[in-house]
């Protein structure tokens, strides 16, 4: 199984008792579980949107990892970050589709269309309900529920609808 957090203020590094980098670490004390944190701060600090998710669509579409791993859980940071990055691979698709130029603000787009191809394949995968589920997880409370019902309602405007909630319970 591969965890993967998405969370600038992860904390997963505590959870395990491990220091945690971008590629992939084996959890000694749980067979089969990798464990990555995806750092932008460390990745790249000027690109930190771009590469985190170029990183992120890269784990969803590579097939090597899909064969490596029955399952790929993303922990990702509160709706309004995971939100926009669920909306990234349309969005870097069509720029890429309506850019003449082959460059944006971040500089070159290397590889324009093996790129392009690459995010519609990541928002295929997160939209198709046989490969995957995202479960929100919300406090039991009224403001965080509505929280979430926004973001379930963006999230089946972005054609993802292999969703559901879990409530914490204190």
């Amino acid at each position: 199984m591969l965890l993967i957090s998405t969370d600038p203020a992860s904390n997963l590094q505590d959870v395990f008792s491990i220091a945690l980098a971008n590629k992939g670490t084996q959890i000694s004390d749980v067979p089969k579980l990798v464990v990555a944190n995806q750092d932008p701060i460390q990745t790249a600090p000027e690109y930190r949107e771009s590469v985190t998710f170029n990183e992120f669509s890269s784990f969803i579409t590579a097939g090597k990892v899909q064969q490596e791993y029955d399952h790929i859980i993303f922990d990702t940071a509160p709706t309004g970050h995971t939100l926009r990055m669920l909306q990234l691979p349309s969005a870097w698709s069509n720029f890429i589709s309506e850019s003449t130029h082959s460059a944006s603000c971040l500089g070159q787009l290397s590889g324009p269309e093996s790129k392009k191809e690459i995010y519609k394949q990541a928002g295929e995968t997160l939209a198709n309900g046989d490969l995957t589920i995202l479960i929100l997880v919300t406090r039991p409370e009224s403001a965080p529920f509505k929280e979430a019902a926004r973001a379930s309602g963006e999230l089946s405007s972005l054609g993802v609808h292999n969703q559901c909630w879990l409530s914490m319970v204190y």
